[in-house]
């Protein structure tokens, strides 16, 4: 049976209208994008929502737009990172370049990572994983497991977005 990842993701933008400056780049799904303006009338404690405040108290608006719709998770991240970089993380109010990262810029354990996007590494899948990298002869253990899977998914993550998006990568 064959999973079906959900592609109900998005990159966005937060505009100052009063600017036309692009301070915030996001990933999401739903009302995400909408959700920092409401934080930020809430009282929220950050960079990105002290700018909030400060074009609303200047009779402006934040402008939220779409950049990429239908998407997965793991591709709404990577083009979050890469819009990120493309901006500068210096002229953003973003905290991080990557979605693997907590807001204090470390990364997740890979795990977590795996976890987050539904992926558990057990079981027969641990078994076959483990007969791959002895045969491509690296020694198994927890740690060289997960990083095995890590450096397969990547580079699986990136042909898929490069082929889906080939004017995002250079």
């Amino acid at each position: 049976m064959d999973t079906i990842i959900p592609q109900d993701f998005y990159t966005y933008t937060l505009t100052n209208s009063l600017t036309g400056n692009v301070f915030y780049v996001g990933k999401g799904r739903g009302y995400r994008m909408h959700e920092h303006e409401w934080e930020a009338k809430r009282g929220g404690q950050s960079p990105k929502c002290d700018i909030i405040r400060q074009i609303l108290a200047k009779g402006g608006s934040v402008i939220a737009t779409k950049v990429n719709e239908n998407l997965s998770s793991e591709d709404a991240y990577l083009l979050e990172s890469r819009l990120i970089k493309s901006y500068g993380i210096e002229n953003l109010t973003n905290r991080t370049l990557k979605g693997n990262q907590n807001a204090r810029g470390k990364k997740k354990p890979f795990k977590k990572q795996l976890v987050q996007v539904g992926v558990s590494v057990s079981g027969m899948l641990r078994d076959q994983i483990e007969a791959c990298m002895e045969a491509d002869g690296i020694a198994y253990s927890k740690e060289t497991c997960y990083q095995y899977v890590k450096d397969i998914c990547h580079q699986a993550l990136l042909e898929h977005v490069s082929l889906k998006f080939p004017d995002q990568f250079e």
